[in-house]
C-alpha cells in the first residue's frame, strides 16, 4: 500500500469517527420529551348542560375551546356569541344536530367570541363546554 492509500484510510477513519462523534453528542444533547397537559391552573372553565335551555356562559369575550356531546337526548345545539341571557341575538357560531345513543364526541373550536358565549339546548343533550 502506499503512502497515498495510507493517507486516505486514516483520512476517511477521522472523517468517519467524527461524523459520529458528532451524532452521538447531538442524540445526547437532545431535550427530554414531554407529553403535556393542561394543568388546573390553565384558565379553561367548563360547564355542564343536561336539560333543554338557554345557558349563558360568559357575558363578555372569551375564547370557546371546546364542546363534548356526551349523549342524551337528540337535539340541535346552538352556539352564539352574544351577551344577552336568553340567547338572543348576537352571531351563531355553529349549530349542532345530536344523536341519541352516540358514543362522546369532542368538537374543538378554538376561536374567541367577541360579546360573550351563550349555547342553547333543545333537547335534554348532556354537554360539557370548556372555555376561558
Amino acid at each position: 500500500m502506499s503512502r497515498h492509500e495510507t493517507y486516505l484510510q486514516w483520512s476517511k477513519i477521522i472523517l468517519l469517527s467524527a461524523i459520529l462523534a458528532l451524532a452521538v453528542w447531538n442524540f445526547s444533547n437532545r431535550p427530554p420529551t414531554v407529553s403535556a397537559q393542561l394543568a388546573a391552573s390553565s384558565g379553561f372553565q367548563s360547564k355542564h348542560i343536561s336539560t333543554a335551555t338557554n345557558t349563558p356562559e360568559a357575558s363578555a369575550s372569551v375564547i370557546l375551546h371546546t364542546i363534548v356531546i356526551n349523549g342524551g337526548t337528540a337535539g340541535a345545539i346552538t352556539v352564539k356569541d352574544t351577551s344577552a341571557a336568553d340567547c338572543s341575538g348576537g352571531t351563531t357560531i355553529a349549530v349542532i344536530a345530536t344523536l341519541t345513543g352516540s358514543s362522546a364526541q369532542t368538537l374543538s373550536y378554538d376561536l374567541q367570541t367577541v360579546n360573550g358565549l351563550c349555547l342553547t339546548t333543545a333537547a335534554a343533550t348532556d354537554v360539557t363546554v370548556s372555555y376561558r
